[in-house]
Parts: structure tokens; C-alpha cells; sequence
């Protein structure tokens, strides 16, 4: 393992200079961090902001300014990291080529430990990049295939429906403003189509107000992202829906059970045939648990009783699907009440599953779904209650500022509904 303090140190000794400052970064285009300094005089250290160095490193040149030199540290996949010297007196051409050299040096030592790592990642899934502007598919580019991710990335919304059918990505990152289609627009056409309803969604979004990003959740997104973006972050949240997704992703029914109505029965005149149809009868009933029997309905609350039922057993992972498929068919009809329960509840049986993760997750659902409501309701003491609805939704998963926005909305409809007296005349 390479360590950047001791280089920082090795090279301090080994050219007699004022001070050494090696800088990193850990994804294309990320602020870089002060790795190591080394210095013969720390009391008055120099040195360069990280925005500036960030500048430098994307510049990927060496800059020669008389008692300062500095040069990228340039891997297979481009500048990494920065190192700058300062020097007592005006550094000569002959010292400065050394530098220069060093630093070729240790970027090659880095470049291998870094290789070495990314080799020992397997593939996480693939992503679908759906952003209007190149540089910024570029940098997701190259930051999720580092981080062992496959990507792929096109330029507007109509391309992403169409992209997205074709490739079935794993996960969408979706930049809300983009021409043909905007990102609000994509989500709900990708959420309207069965071939690609079930692909989650992280909107990426410019603006850091609350409206922009409800409005991203209300469209069908699982998340949402702030440009200028953490790569840390944005990794972390992919990372973790991916997780999520996979919790859902349940095998296929063996082809063998198709076969148990066969297509030619046995002839019927062959006598033999009734005795051993009564003789396996008995053979196939244990096969059904003698509890109670799941609920046969097939009217509106078949989902509901059936859950419901599941969770009597104590089969939470079993209510939990169920309450999911109760919460998207409400939503398809416009049942957002409804909807917002079957999340609640099924984040309830995440939690007996001692999985907070997908919890809260559930509950931020479940508070879109009350969000959506609001909106839709003509009364006001209805659109009130279910802004509360909301905010607790979104204070028990941890996202305090939807909470703080629904509590402030709600406040102001209470406000306005029991200020109905008139106004004086006096």
C-alpha cells in the first residue's frame, strides 16, 4: 500500500525543497483532498485551494512559476491527483524536470494500486445515464464503470424509454431537465410501461429547493440527487436500491408445475384410471399447510385480506409483497390514500424483517403517496391532514426537509381554513 505521507516526505528530503503538498481525488471531476504535506517549515505553509487544484488536475499540465512547480498525477483513466513543490528560491529547469520525473514515477505506483483494486471489484449491475449535457455523461461514465458498474448513457429523455426497453438497465440515474423529454415526463412514461416500470429511478436535479424534488418523487423516482453531486453519495444511493431492488427479485416458477393439468387427460374408458387418481389424491392434500387457508376473494380487497392474512402467520416477507402490489395497483387507479397505507404497511413489515433500510424507504413511498393526495383533494381540511400524513411519513424515515415542507404546508392550510371570518368593517 502506497502511502502519500511518505512519499510527500521522501521527496521533501530528496530535493531539499521548502514543501511538498501531494493532492488526491477519488472520482473524475470530485473536490480534491490534501492527501500528504510535507514541509520544512510548517509555521508558514503555501499552498493552493482545492478548486484551484481541481482546475490543474482537469488541465492535466505542469506549471512552472519560479519558486513553485507543480505536475498531475496522470493514470490510465486520466489525471488523478496533483502534486506541488515550493521552493526557498527560484527553482531551475534541470530541478524542475526532476519533479517532474518523480512525479511520472509515483503516478505510475499509484495508477497499478488503483488497477489492482478495480480488478478485484466484480460488476454491480448496469446503469442508464439519461443526461443532456456530455460532460456530465462523461463523468458518470467513468465514475460508475471505476466503481464496477456497466453504464451506458444517451442524451435526452427519448432516448432513455427506448434505451431503457432495449438494454433493461438495473437502475436509471434521470437528470430532471433535459430537452425532447424532461426527466419528470421520462419517469412517468417509464412507470406506465410494463417493460420498465420495475426499473428503480435516481432523478438527478439542479435545483436544491424542496418543490423540484417532490416533484421528481411524484413522478415515479425512488430518489433523488443534487448536482453538484458527492460521488461518495451518488454511489452510496445507487448501491443501496440496488439492494432494495434485489430484495423483490424472486425466482421463476419451476416449468414442472405447468404440467399438473395435463393437456391429453386419460382415456376414459380405462377403468384403472379412477383408482389411481384416488390413490394419488391423498398424496397431494399434505402438500396444502393445514392452517387457516389464504383468503379466495377476488374483489377489491383480495390483496388486503391476503396480506393481511400472511401477516397473522407470520409470513411478513409474504405481506410485505402482497401490501406492495396492493400499493401499485391503488396508485395506477388513483387511490392515493390507499396507496399511502399498503406502504406504510409494508414498510411495517420491513421493519419485523429488521430491514430499516427498505423501511424507510417504504415510508418515503408511502408519503409521496400522501403528497399526491394532497394535490388531488378538494377539501381543504383533507388536503391539511394529509400533508401531516406526509411529514410523519417523511420525519420517521429520516428526510427532514420533505417533513419540514409538508408540517409548513399544513400549517398554512389550517391557518387559512379557520381564518374564515369576515373582515371587519370598522
Amino acid at each position: 500500500m502506497i502511502n502519500p505521507v511518505e512519499r510527500a516526505h521522501e521527496a521533501l528530503a530528496k530535493f531539499g525543497v521548502r514543501q511538498v503538498d501531494i493532492w488526491l481525488i477519488g472520482e473524475p471531476g470530485a473536490m480534491p483532498t490534501l492527501a500528504a504535506r510535507a514541509a520544512n517549515d510548517a509555521e508558514s505553509a503555501l499552498g493552493s485551494s482545492p478548486s484551484a487544484i481541481r482546475d490543474r488536475i482537469a488541465a492535466a499540465a505542469p506549471v512552472f512559476e519560479g519558486e513553485r512547480f507543480g505536475a498531475p498525477l496522470v493514470g490510465a483513466a486520466g489525471a488523478f491527483g496533483y502534486v506541488e513543490f515550493f521552493n526557498a528560491q527560484k527553482l531551475s529547469l534541470g530541478v524542475a524536470a526532476q519533479l517532474e520525473a518523480w512525479c511520472d514515477d509515483i503516478a505510475l505506483a499509484f495508477s497499478a494500486q488503483r488497477a489492482a483494486h478495480d480488478l478485484e471489484s466484480p460488476s454491480r449491475g448496469s446503469i442508464l445515464v439519461a443526461d443532456d449535457d456530455a460532460n456530465i455523461r462523461r463523468l458518470l461514465l467513468a465514475l460508475l464503470e471505476r466503481r464496477g458498474f456497466r453504464a451506458s448513457a444517451v442524451g435526452n429523455g427519448a432516448d432513455a424509454c427506448e434505451r431503457a426497453i432495449a438494454e433493461h438497465p438495473d437502475l436509471i440515474l434521470l437528470d430532471y431537465r433535459m430537452p425532447i423529454l424532461d426527466g419528470r415526463d421520462t419517469a412517468i412514461r417509464l412507470r406506465s410501461d410494463p417493460r420498465t416500470r420495475d426499473i428503480p429511478i435516481i432523478m438527478v436535479t439542479a435545483q436544491s429547493g424542496t418543490e423540484e424534488k417532490v416533484a421528481a418523487l411524484e413522478a415515479g423516482a425512488q430518489d433523488y440527487v443534487t448536482k453538484p453531486f458527492e460521488p461518495e453519495e451518488l454511489i452510496a444511493r445507487i448501491a443501496s436500491h440496488l439492494r432494495w431492488r434485489s430484495l423483490f427479485a424472486e425466482p421463476e416458477a419451476p416449468a414442472a408445475a405447468a404440467p399438473a393439468t395435463p393437456a391429453t387427460p386419460p382415456a376414459p374408458a380405462t377403468p384403472p384410471a379412477p383408482a389411481a387418481s384416488s390413490a394419488a389424491a391423498p398424496a397431494a392434500v399434505p402438500a396444502a399447510p393445514p392452517a387457516a387457508p389464504a383468503p379466495v376473494e377476488t374483489g377489491e380487497d383480495a390483496l388486503w385480506l391476503a396480506a393481511s392474512h400472511a401477516e397473522q402467520l407470520g409470513r411478513y416477507a409474504d405481506a410485505l409483497n402482497l401490501y406492495l402490489e396492493e400499493a401499485e395497483r391503488a396508485e395506477h387507479r388513483s387511490q392515493y390514500a390507499r396507496a399511502a397505507i399498503a406502504f406504510r404497511s409494508a414498510s411495517t413489515m420491513a421493519g419485523r424483517q429488521q430491514n430499516a433500510d427498505l423501511s424507510n424507504k417504504l415510508l418515503r413511498l408511502s408519503g409521496k403517496m400522501y403528497l399526491t393526495l394532497a394535490e388531488d383533494s378538494k377539501q381543504g381540511n383533507d388536503i391539511s391532514d394529509a400533508y401531516v400524513n406526509a411529514a410523519k411519513c417523511f420525519l420517521l424515515a429520516g428526510n427532514l426537509q420533505l417533513a419540514k415542507k409538508s408540517v409548513s404546508i399544513a400549517e398554512s392550510m389550517t391557518s387559512v381554513i379557520a381564518d374564515d371570518r369576515p373582515s371587519s368593517l370598522s
